[in-house]
């Protein structure tokens, strides 16, 4: 054999050792990842129901402590106020 033909073949030896070391590491992985990604979900689930939950308490807190008769805040940079027209009518 020469030097160029055993060359690929010295290559590959530790290709193949490593190949064997992570196959099985690789397939538990692969195994495993369904479920985790089915935690992963449900966690994220809770999370946002949470999330809803505490919206849901805080909304009508903050209209409680609302100040209704509060001026609209001016423009920083001096342009005219306008209004919004929506489909029930002029907002300002």
């Amino acid at each position: 054999m020469s030097p160029a033909q055993t060359a690929p073949a010295v290559q590959q030896a530790p290709r193949d050792e490593r190949r064997c070391a992570l196959a099985p590491r690789l397939e538990q992985v692969r195994l495993a990842l369904p479920e985790l990604l089915t935690e992963a979900a449900r966690a994220g689930q809770h999370l946002r129901d949470g999330l809803r939950k505490r919206a849901r308490r805080r909304l009508p807190l903050r209209g409680q402590v609302a100040d209704r008769a509060s001026a609209r805040p001016a423009c920083p940079r001096g342009a005219p106020a306008t209004g919004v027209v929506t489909t029930p009518g002029d907002s300002r």
